[in-house]
């Protein structure tokens, strides 16, 4: 079962953002808990981004804030929001694992359509 935490984090997409306990290894090998921030399902399927546990920041900034599972303050708990995602993923590996299964099934859905810029003659 994996520990997750919301914290309070002012930036233009949110205020209060879903974090995941982790371990990371240090330059000598030594591995030391840090929290990482949980990213969104969408982010994962389309952009192929933040595909495993160990690829998910443990800070944010200006760049990542909206890839991440986050809510305004007082919301946590609607649907979609920090709290129930922690309801449906007790486990952050079962979440990785949505996500992959996600990500190819938008790959071989994208290998179907046309390529951008297709020209068809009439």
């Amino acid at each position: 079962m994996t520990e997750y935490r919301i914290i309070t984090k002012h930036t233009m997409v949110a205020d209060s953002y879903l974090q995941f306990k982790s371990k990371k290894k240090n330059f000598w090998g030594k591995e030391k808990e840090v929290w990482r921030y949980v990213p969104d399902d969408i982010v994962g399927e389309v952009l192929g981004y933040y595909l495993t546990e160990k690829a998910c920041p443990t800070s944010l900034n200006f760049m990542n804030s909206g890839h991440m599972v986050c809510s305004f303050s007082g919301q946590e708990k609607y649907v979609c929001g920090p709290v129930d995602f922690t309801k449906g993923y007790p486990n952050i590996s079962v979440y990785f694992k949505h996500i992959i299964k996600k990500r190819r099934a938008y790959l071989k859905e994208q290998r179907g359509q046309k390529p951008e810029g297709a020209i068809t003659k009439l």
